[in-house]
């Protein structure tokens, strides 16, 4: 990570919806080794579609 990556994330901090995706990713991948998109839409009540979304 370089400072313009730095200075990036502080500009822009993580939306509540972004922080509730990396979550569900931290908290599938430790209950098992692979985190599908279907996993995550199903733990966040949401379409597959929507999290194909976020993560693009």
């Amino acid at each position: 990570m370089n400072n313009q990556d730095v200075d990036n994330i502080s500009k822009n901090p993580l939306t509540a919806t972004v922080e509730d995706y990396l979550e569900a990713i931290y908290n599938l991948a430790r209950e098992k080794r692979a985190v599908r998109v279907r996993d995550i839409a199903k733990r966040l009540d949401v379409k597959m579609p929507t999290v194909r979304g976020k993560l693009a």
